[in-house]
């Protein structure tokens, strides 16, 4: 990178995400481990979101840890946590991370993205269909569902 001042957490946080999603997770550790700050939220919930998507239990318990004890409220990393352990079929550590959510009385909260369009902030909530081109969205949005699934479908047919 020629100018390293520009680099934001983000931009860590973006590499994290990638390396930890494509299953390179000595990686993706040994990058969180070298970062010039302390890792925030985020960069443990990228790690814990690729190694649910691997099943790679030994960073999920890690990811988690770091998360809990940075924010033991946020509710988003106790559902990754459990998902993760749903995957791989631990049943038991999933009853208890529910039954730990009930009793602290945790609410799921929806997930939200937002984009600047020509300086007009839109925000979207999942599943609100309450924005003013709701209906041009999901059709796009289902264009592309369709496109990757094609896209999916050639390379699993050009790989057999």
């Amino acid at each position: 990178m020629e100018n390293p001042s520009l680099l934001r957490p983000g931009h860590y946080a973006c590499v994290v995400d990638l390396l930890s999603c494509s299953g390179h997770f000595l990686q993706a550790e040994r990058f969180l481990e070298e970062l010039p700050f302390d890792p925030r939220v985020g960069f443990w919930k990228a790690l814990l979101g690729g190694c649910q998507t691997h099943s790679n239990t030994e960073l999920v318990e890690l990811a988690a840890r770091k998360i809990l004890a940075l924010d033991p409220k946020d509710v988003s990393s106790y559902v990754m946590l459990s998902n993760a352990h749903s995957a791989t079929g631990r049943w038991e550590s999933v009853s208890m991370i529910r039954r730990e959510n009930r009793e602290k009385r945790m609410k799921r909260v929806p997930g939200s993205s937002w984009i600047e369009v020509k300086n007009n902030i839109h925000f979207f909530v999942n599943g609100d269909k309450r924005h003013i081109q709701s209906d041009e969205i999901y059709t796009v949005l289902t264009s592309c569902i369709q496109h990757l699934k094609d896209i999916t479908s050639a390379f699993s047919v050009a790989g057999s």
